[in-house]
């Protein structure tokens, strides 16, 4: 699953060109700060150049690009928030944060490459670990955790543990589940604390107070592994 995650974040962070010609460096200060600023792409806009801070507004037409973001960031094309965003980032195609990331991105491609604290309404969203709600019209990948509440479109992708809800039109796949999981064809978890719901339910091990309902429910560590409508476990299983 690890390698399913990364290779859908690396085939998506190719096709956002502007995250390629970013000119911060890692450890590199910023210019300075500005409580607005208004252009049409980073670095063309007053104040010029990149690297700057904003604590208050960023308004580019096609590309808005920020050390620091405290306030609201907004840009037809991508909003990029480099080493700290509290605020929002509002962009037509792509909001990307390279930073922890505390409340709001929306556009039609949402990625934070360290944790997200708040919400993220996009078709497509990307998180280390996420905490607060995520709503996908496609789908949602979570490399580490999520705490909250997760609906997708189409299906949901976690390497970690969801604490929590998680809820697809398709199918929801996720290593670990201490909460519930809700989608119309498939739920997956490699352990499951918790309850699925669907027409198909697997999980690899189970924990106490693991219950499923679907067509077909499997537990693979259960006394009776396959079940119709019904499955549960309600004992400490050993891992395998």
């Amino acid at each position: 699953m690890n390698r399913i995650s990364k290779i859908c974040v690396a085939a998506l962070a190719a096709g956002v060109a502007f995250s390629a010609s970013a000119k911060l460096k890692p450890g590199e200060e910023s210019v300075g700060w500005s409580p607005v600023i208004i252009g049409i792409a980073t670095p063309v806009q007053m104040p010029w150049d990149f690297n700057w801070d904003v604590f208050g507004l960023d308004v580019n037409v096609a590309y808005a690009d920020a050390n620091k973001v405290g306030g609201l960031e907004v840009a037809l094309g991508g909003s990029v928030a480099r080493t700290y965003m509290v605020g929002a980032q509002v962009a037509g195609l792509c909001s990307y944060a390279d930073c922890n990331a505390y409340g709001l991105q929306v556009a039609v491609c949402d990625l934070c490459f360290q944790d997200f604290y708040g919400l993220q309404a996009s078709a497509f969203t990307y998180s280390r670990s996420m905490y607060g709600l995520q709503a996908n019209l496609l789908g949602a990948i979570a490399q580490d955790d999520v705490y909250g509440l997760r609906v997708s479109g189409l299906g949901s992708l976690n390497d970690g543990t969801t604490h929590g809800v998680e809820i697809a039109g398709l199918a929801n796949i996720t290593r670990e589940v201490e909460g519930v999981q809700l989608a119309l064809g498939y739920n997956h978890a490699e352990k499951l604390h918790g309850c699925q719901v669907a027409l198909v339910n697997y999980a690899r091990t189970s924990s106490t107070s693991a219950f499923q309902i679907g067509l077909v429910n499997i537990i693979r560590d259960n006394v009776v592994p396959v079940l119709p409508l019904v499955n549960g476990c309600f004992f400490e299983a050993d891992e395998n």
